[in-house]
């Protein structure tokens, strides 16, 4: 995304399994929000990417803990939460409720 010669095409990489291509994270900048996630370049990509795939999974840090996901949640159709059994806290987070 830093890279705003690089076509979409050129990040995409072959995992090794059927059916499963991978872009990587790359380096992290100091301001990975404000660069990369409120730019209409990451929009534009999960367009482009949502013609090619019938499924996107975007890793993300745990919601709570950096702006990240809760950034990307309107542009996302579903998010997946995934717990630890006997330690992640029961209460939900405020922005889940």
């Amino acid at each position: 995304m830093s890279n705003q010669g690089e076509n979409l095409s050129d990040i995409i990489q072959k995992s090794g399994k059927e059916n499963l291509d991978v872009i990587s994270a790359g380096p992290v900048p100091p301001n990975p929000s404000e660069l990369y996630l409120e730019q209409p370049k990451f929009e534009q990509m999960l367009n482009e990417l949502r013609v090619q795939y019938d499924y996107i999974v975007l890793d993300t840090p745990p919601m709570g803990l950096v702006a990240d996901s809760l950034q990307i949640a309107s542009q996302v159709d579903g998010i997946l939460y995934v717990s630890r059994f006997n330690y992640t806290q029961k209460e939900l987070p405020w922005f889940c409720k």
